[in-house]
Protein backbone atom coordinates (compact mmCIF):
# COMPACT_ATOMS: atom_id res chain seq x y z
CA UNK A 1 0.00 0.00 0.00
CA UNK A 2 1.21 3.93 -1.00
CA UNK A 3 -0.17 6.34 1.75
CA UNK A 4 0.81 9.84 0.93
CA UNK A 5 -0.37 12.52 3.97
CA UNK A 6 0.41 16.47 4.68
CA UNK A 7 4.16 15.84 3.83
CA UNK A 8 2.98 16.28 0.09
CA UNK A 9 0.43 19.33 -0.96
CA UNK A 10 1.58 20.59 -4.66
CA UNK A 11 2.32 18.89 -7.79
CA UNK A 12 2.90 21.60 -10.68
CA UNK A 13 4.91 22.34 -14.18
CA UNK A 14 4.92 18.68 -14.82
CA UNK A 15 4.60 17.62 -18.66
CA UNK A 16 3.85 14.03 -18.28
CA UNK A 17 2.96 12.05 -14.62
CA UNK A 18 2.13 8.52 -14.68
CA UNK A 19 0.97 6.62 -11.83
CA UNK A 20 0.29 3.05 -12.71
CA UNK A 21 0.41 -0.93 -11.78
CA UNK A 22 -0.17 -0.11 -7.89
CA UNK A 23 -2.31 -2.13 -5.60
CA UNK A 24 -3.33 0.22 -2.50
CA UNK A 25 -3.12 4.20 -2.97
CA UNK A 26 -4.30 6.11 -0.35
CA UNK A 27 -4.08 10.00 -0.35
CA UNK A 28 -5.42 11.45 3.42
CA UNK A 29 -4.96 14.21 5.50
CA UNK A 30 -3.73 16.84 3.69
CA UNK A 31 -5.11 20.25 4.40
CA UNK A 32 -4.71 21.63 0.70
CA UNK A 33 -3.57 19.83 -2.16
CA UNK A 34 -2.96 21.47 -5.79
CA UNK A 35 -2.35 19.45 -8.82
CA UNK A 36 -1.97 21.99 -11.68
CA UNK A 37 -0.05 22.89 -14.80
CA UNK A 38 0.47 19.25 -16.04
CA UNK A 39 0.16 18.40 -19.76
CA UNK A 40 -0.49 14.61 -19.43
CA UNK A 41 -1.60 13.01 -16.32
CA UNK A 42 -2.24 9.24 -16.57
CA UNK A 43 -4.32 7.36 -13.34
CA UNK A 44 -4.11 3.18 -14.42
CA UNK A 45 -4.18 -0.34 -13.31
CA UNK A 46 -4.94 0.31 -9.64
CA UNK A 47 -7.29 -1.81 -7.52
CA UNK A 48 -7.94 -0.04 -4.86
CA UNK A 49 -7.88 4.15 -4.68
CA UNK A 50 -8.81 6.19 -1.68
CA UNK A 51 -9.10 10.05 -1.60
CA UNK A 52 -9.93 11.44 1.79
CA UNK A 53 -10.50 14.08 4.34
CA UNK A 54 -8.84 16.86 2.56
CA UNK A 55 -9.72 20.63 3.03
CA UNK A 56 -9.40 21.79 -0.14
CA UNK A 57 -8.63 19.79 -3.44
CA UNK A 58 -7.94 21.93 -6.65
CA UNK A 59 -7.48 19.84 -9.97
CA UNK A 60 -6.64 22.70 -12.91
CA UNK A 61 -4.53 23.49 -15.77
CA UNK A 62 -4.33 19.75 -17.48
CA UNK A 63 -4.44 19.38 -21.28
CA UNK A 64 -4.74 15.27 -20.68
CA UNK A 65 -6.46 13.77 -17.50
CA UNK A 66 -7.06 9.94 -17.66
CA UNK A 67 -8.70 7.88 -15.08
CA UNK A 68 -9.08 3.98 -15.89
CA UNK A 69 -8.69 0.58 -14.83
CA UNK A 70 -9.41 1.19 -11.07
CA UNK A 71 -11.30 -1.43 -9.24
CA UNK A 72 -12.65 0.98 -6.27
CA UNK A 73 -11.78 4.67 -6.38
CA UNK A 74 -13.12 6.68 -3.44
CA UNK A 75 -13.74 10.44 -3.03
CA UNK A 76 -14.66 10.99 0.71
CA UNK A 77 -14.52 13.81 3.31
CA UNK A 78 -13.30 16.42 1.15
CA UNK A 79 -14.61 20.32 2.10
CA UNK A 80 -13.78 22.00 -1.65
CA UNK A 81 -13.02 20.04 -4.34
CA UNK A 82 -12.38 22.31 -7.89
CA UNK A 83 -11.62 20.61 -11.46
CA UNK A 84 -10.80 23.12 -13.80
CA UNK A 85 -9.57 23.62 -17.18
CA UNK A 86 -8.77 20.53 -18.33
CA UNK A 87 -9.18 19.84 -21.90
CA UNK A 88 -9.77 16.04 -21.95
CA UNK A 89 -11.09 14.02 -19.00
CA UNK A 90 -11.73 10.46 -19.13
CA UNK A 91 -12.76 7.99 -16.32
CA UNK A 92 -13.17 4.84 -17.85
CA UNK A 93 -13.04 1.31 -16.83
CA UNK A 94 -13.87 1.85 -13.17
CA UNK A 95 -15.91 -0.83 -11.18
CA UNK A 96 -17.11 0.71 -8.61
CA UNK A 97 -16.88 5.02 -8.02
CA UNK A 98 -17.82 6.64 -4.74
CA UNK A 99 -17.94 10.26 -4.51
CA UNK A 100 -19.27 11.28 -1.07
CA UNK A 101 -19.17 13.64 1.97
CA UNK A 102 -18.07 16.72 -0.01
CA UNK A 103 -19.40 20.41 0.91
CA UNK A 104 -18.62 21.68 -2.24
CA UNK A 105 -18.07 20.34 -5.70
CA UNK A 106 -17.03 22.23 -9.24
CA UNK A 107 -16.58 20.99 -12.33
CA UNK A 108 -15.94 24.08 -14.80
CA UNK A 109 -13.72 24.62 -18.05
CA UNK A 110 -13.81 21.20 -19.84
CA UNK A 111 -13.45 20.63 -23.77
CA UNK A 112 -13.98 17.50 -23.60
CA UNK A 113 -15.27 14.86 -20.66
CA UNK A 114 -15.91 11.07 -20.63
CA UNK A 115 -17.38 8.83 -18.12
CA UNK A 116 -17.96 5.50 -19.32
CA UNK A 117 -17.33 2.01 -18.58
CA UNK A 118 -18.33 1.82 -14.65
CA UNK A 119 -20.35 -0.40 -12.86
CA UNK A 120 -21.79 0.93 -10.05
CA UNK A 121 -21.51 5.34 -9.30
CA UNK A 122 -22.84 6.67 -6.67
CA UNK A 123 -22.69 10.37 -5.87
CA UNK A 124 -23.91 10.93 -2.50
CA UNK A 125 -23.84 13.66 0.55
CA UNK A 126 -22.53 16.73 -1.41
CA UNK A 127 -23.79 19.84 -0.49
CA UNK A 128 -23.55 22.32 -3.70
CA UNK A 129 -22.42 20.49 -7.10
CA UNK A 130 -21.88 22.53 -10.05
CA UNK A 131 -21.24 21.53 -13.47
CA UNK A 132 -20.63 24.28 -15.95
CA UNK A 133 -19.08 25.69 -19.19
CA UNK A 134 -18.50 21.43 -20.98
CA UNK A 135 -18.09 21.67 -24.73
CA UNK A 136 -19.17 17.41 -24.58
CA UNK A 137 -20.07 15.68 -21.95
CA UNK A 138 -21.00 12.10 -21.95
CA UNK A 139 -21.85 9.81 -19.46
CA UNK A 140 -22.07 5.95 -20.67
CA UNK A 141 -22.00 2.44 -20.59
CA UNK A 142 -22.64 2.33 -16.76
CA UNK A 143 -24.76 -0.44 -15.04
CA UNK A 144 -25.96 1.93 -11.87
CA UNK A 145 -25.70 5.46 -11.24
CA UNK A 146 -27.05 6.86 -8.38
CA UNK A 147 -27.31 10.00 -7.38
CA UNK A 148 -28.70 11.22 -4.23
CA UNK A 149 -28.96 13.71 -1.14
CA UNK A 150 -27.37 16.93 -2.75
CA UNK A 151 -28.79 19.61 -1.89
CA UNK A 152 -27.69 22.09 -4.55
CA UNK A 153 -27.31 20.62 -8.09
CA UNK A 154 -26.85 22.85 -10.80
CA UNK A 155 -25.76 21.20 -14.66
CA UNK A 156 -25.69 24.78 -16.85
CA UNK A 157 -23.17 25.76 -19.82
CA UNK A 158 -22.96 22.95 -21.77
CA UNK A 159 -22.76 22.82 -25.44
CA UNK A 160 -23.84 19.13 -26.18
CA UNK A 161 -24.60 16.66 -23.02
CA UNK A 162 -25.62 12.85 -23.53
CA UNK A 163 -26.15 10.30 -21.08
CA UNK A 164 -26.71 6.39 -23.08
CA UNK A 165 -26.60 3.11 -22.16
CA UNK A 166 -27.34 2.93 -18.53
CA UNK A 167 -28.85 0.00 -16.83
CA UNK A 168 -29.78 1.97 -13.53
CA UNK A 169 -30.40 5.21 -12.98
CA UNK A 170 -31.63 7.17 -9.94
CA UNK A 171 -31.88 10.78 -8.71
CA UNK A 172 -33.13 11.49 -5.76
CA UNK A 173 -33.27 13.42 -2.66
CA UNK A 174 -32.47 16.94 -4.24
CA UNK A 175 -33.59 19.34 -3.24
CA UNK A 176 -32.57 22.01 -6.04
CA UNK A 177 -31.80 21.01 -9.28
CA UNK A 178 -31.61 23.47 -12.43
CA UNK A 179 -30.72 21.79 -15.75
CA UNK A 180 -30.25 24.84 -17.87
CA UNK A 181 -28.18 26.27 -20.82
CA UNK A 182 -27.63 23.53 -22.77
CA UNK A 183 -27.86 23.20 -26.64
CA UNK A 184 -28.45 19.57 -27.13
CA UNK A 185 -29.34 17.32 -24.31
CA UNK A 186 -30.05 13.36 -25.20
CA UNK A 187 -31.06 11.15 -23.04
CA UNK A 188 -31.48 7.53 -24.21
CA UNK A 189 -31.21 3.89 -24.07
CA UNK A 190 -31.48 3.83 -20.16
CA UNK A 191 -33.75 0.13 -18.83
CA UNK A 192 -34.78 2.12 -15.61
CA UNK A 193 -34.80 6.06 -14.93
CA UNK A 194 -36.58 7.47 -11.43
CA UNK A 195 -36.58 11.15 -10.64
CA UNK A 196 -37.53 11.57 -6.94
CA UNK A 197 -37.97 13.24 -3.94
CA UNK A 198 -36.81 16.49 -5.11
CA UNK A 199 -38.50 20.21 -3.93
CA UNK A 200 -37.50 22.12 -7.24
CA UNK A 201 -36.68 21.28 -10.59
CA UNK A 202 -35.86 23.59 -13.44
CA UNK A 203 -35.14 22.71 -16.80
CA UNK A 204 -34.55 26.01 -19.04
CA UNK A 205 -33.05 27.16 -21.75
CA UNK A 206 -32.36 24.22 -23.57
CA UNK A 207 -32.04 23.77 -27.77
CA UNK A 208 -33.25 19.96 -28.28
CA UNK A 209 -33.65 18.01 -25.84
CA UNK A 210 -34.32 13.96 -26.72
CA UNK A 211 -35.57 11.76 -24.29
CA UNK A 212 -35.56 8.45 -25.91
CA UNK A 213 -35.32 4.23 -25.51
CA UNK A 214 -36.38 3.75 -21.91
CA UNK A 215 -38.01 1.06 -20.43
CA UNK A 216 -39.13 2.58 -17.42
CA UNK A 217 -39.74 6.00 -16.57
CA UNK A 218 -40.49 7.26 -13.06
CA UNK A 219 -40.84 11.05 -11.70
CA UNK A 220 -42.23 11.22 -8.59
CA UNK A 221 -42.45 13.41 -5.31
CA UNK A 222 -41.43 16.60 -6.59
CA UNK A 223 -43.09 19.79 -5.40
CA UNK A 224 -42.09 21.95 -8.33
CA UNK A 225 -41.45 20.78 -11.83
CA UNK A 226 -40.60 23.63 -14.14
CA UNK A 227 -40.08 23.03 -18.01
CA UNK A 228 -39.49 26.04 -19.94
CA UNK A 229 -37.70 27.25 -22.58
CA UNK A 230 -36.77 24.31 -25.02
CA UNK A 231 -36.90 24.55 -28.66
CA UNK A 232 -37.87 20.95 -29.85
CA UNK A 233 -38.69 18.16 -27.24
CA UNK A 234 -39.31 14.86 -28.38
CA UNK A 235 -40.15 12.04 -25.71
CA UNK A 236 -40.39 8.67 -27.64
CA UNK A 237 -40.09 4.92 -27.65
CA UNK A 238 -40.94 4.73 -24.03
CA UNK A 239 -42.38 1.31 -22.08
CA UNK A 240 -43.99 3.01 -19.50
CA UNK A 241 -44.04 6.52 -18.05
CA UNK A 242 -45.49 7.67 -14.64
CA UNK A 243 -45.36 11.23 -13.41
CA UNK A 244 -47.27 11.10 -10.07
CA UNK A 245 -47.12 13.01 -6.95
CA UNK A 246 -46.09 16.64 -8.19
CA UNK A 247 -47.61 19.84 -6.10
CA UNK A 248 -46.73 22.37 -9.33
CA UNK A 249 -45.94 21.22 -12.91
CA UNK A 250 -45.25 24.12 -15.72
CA UNK A 251 -44.72 23.36 -19.26
CA UNK A 252 -44.27 26.81 -20.91
CA UNK A 253 -42.19 28.11 -23.96
CA UNK A 254 -41.69 24.96 -26.03
CA UNK A 255 -41.87 25.35 -30.07
CA UNK A 256 -42.09 21.68 -30.63
CA UNK A 257 -43.08 19.24 -28.18
CA UNK A 258 -43.33 15.68 -29.55
CA UNK A 259 -44.56 12.21 -27.64
CA UNK A 260 -45.14 9.46 -29.10
CA UNK A 261 -44.21 5.72 -29.16
CA UNK A 262 -45.36 5.34 -25.30
CA UNK A 263 -46.91 2.26 -24.56
CA UNK A 264 -48.12 3.17 -21.25
CA UNK A 265 -48.53 6.88 -19.94
CA UNK A 266 -49.72 7.75 -16.42
CA UNK A 267 -49.94 11.35 -14.74
CA UNK A 268 -51.30 10.83 -12.05
CA UNK A 269 -51.40 13.01 -8.29
CA UNK A 270 -50.80 16.71 -9.61
CA UNK A 271 -52.05 19.20 -7.81
CA UNK A 272 -51.43 22.14 -10.06
CA UNK A 273 -50.92 22.03 -13.92
CA UNK A 274 -50.03 24.32 -16.63
CA UNK A 275 -49.48 23.89 -19.97
CA UNK A 276 -48.92 26.96 -22.14
CA UNK A 277 -47.13 28.72 -24.53
CA UNK A 278 -46.38 26.11 -27.17
CA UNK A 279 -46.32 26.46 -31.02
CA UNK A 280 -46.53 22.49 -32.39
CA UNK A 281 -47.55 19.66 -29.59
CA UNK A 282 -48.23 16.19 -31.16
CA UNK A 283 -48.49 13.37 -29.49
CA UNK A 284 -49.97 9.47 -29.89
CA UNK A 285 -49.45 6.39 -27.93
CA UNK A 286 -48.24 2.81 -29.19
Amino acid sequence: MVSTSSCLNRITGIRDLRITGIRDLRITGIRDLRITGIRDLRITGIRDLRITGIRDLRITGIRDLRITGIRDLRITGIRDLRITGIRDLRITGIRDLRITGIRDLRITGIRDLRITGIRDLRITGIRDLRITGIRVLRITGIRDLRITGIRDLRITGIRDLRITGIRDLRITGIRDLRITGIRDLRITGIRDLRITGIRDLRITGIRDLRITGIRDLRITGIRDLRITGIRDLRITRIRDLRITGIRDLRITGIRDLRITGIRDLRITGIRDLRITGIRDLNHWYT
